[in-house]
């Protein structure tokens, strides 16, 4: 399939396209993740990179299928994803290295307040933990601290008892139908599992201890909150042990000069997207 075909079949692929041709105004660092897209799409085959377009198009497609969104002027519409969404979730899914595992170790998510940053990295946990035919996954929501983790996993949680596009008259949810089983009630939910799966997924504080972590997802959010980078690096030698594609997802807000941790990992990812640093295993959207 040429490049300009699949831009017309696949979401992440317009959006870059849609990027580098000024259709949709962008700054730097998402012109320069979107050229390593479409450069890789060229050239990638010679390091072992493949992309599938038809897995970015299902993974794209859970979301509306079975998530609403619960929260402001659109709860109870399916969750749409917005386009950068596309882009992101696209990306994540959709490229894999020559031994059929997906490409992407690490993903940078730095953005502005206000763009469903937390309920798009709550829902990427909810499809990891229980849809992508994984065995076993065990996925964790942390931050610096246990209220803030929560904050991503109340929204996982909500998706999970909000009702499935199309079935609202239905009263049906994934928690009704037995998709998933949510461990405590209210806002004291702890643990959500997958039944079919045999997945789980749980909010944790950064500095938490768990016995014998074995993470297929670790979604760490809030970053630009977080005093050093400790528990960042424990969780990614964790991942690093995994064998299979595990994933370790970190969202921020644009950090500021003083706040260390954030700004580290984002001039890292910079380079990365921009060249500078050979990283195929690091996702950034900045």
């Amino acid at each position: 399939m040429s490049i300009s075909d699949l831009s017309r079949e696949d979401d992440a692929t317009a959006y870059a396209e849609a990027v580098l041709s000024e259709k949709i105004v962008s700054g730097e660092f998402v012109r320069a993740a979107c050229r390593r897209h479409m450069e890789d799409l060229q050239d990638g085959s010679a390091r072992g990179l493949q992309y599938r377009p038809e897995v970015a198009r299902r993974a794209i497609g859970f979301f509306p299928a079975l998530l609403t969104i619960t929260e402001g002027a659109a709860a109870g519409q399916p969750f749409e994803l917005l386009p950068w969404h596309k882009f992101v979730v696209g990306s994540l899914f959709g490229w894999h290295r020559s031994d059929g595992l997906r490409r992407f170790r690490q993903a940078w998510l730095e953005t502005g307040k206000g763009q469903a940053k937390s309920p798009l990295m709550a829902a990427i946990g909810l499809y990891l933990g229980g849809f992508v035919g994984k065995s076993r996954p065990e996925c964790y929501a942390i931050a610096s601290d246990r209220d803030q983790a929560n904050v991503l996993f109340r929204d996982a949680v909500a998706m999970c008892r909000g009702p499935i596009p199309g079935y609202a008259d239905d009263g049906d949810t994934l928690e009704t139908r037995g998709e998933v089983v949510i461990r405590g009630t209210g806002d004291n939910a702890w643990k959500i599992e997958f039944p079919r799966s045999g997945g789980k997924f749980q909010s944790l504080a950064s500095v938490d201890a768990i016995s014998g972590p074995r993470p297929y997802a670790v979604l760490a959010d809030e970053i630009h909150e977080m005093k050093t980078s400790r528990a960042l690096q424990l969780w990614k030698a964790a991942i690093d042990k995994m064998s299979g594609d595990p994933i370790m997802i970190l969202g921020t807000n644009t950090p500021a000069a003083d706040q260390t941790v954030g700004t580290e990992y984002s001039e890292m990812v910079q380079r990365v997207v921009t060249g500078q640093a050979q990283d195929d295993a690091t996702f950034g959207f900045i």
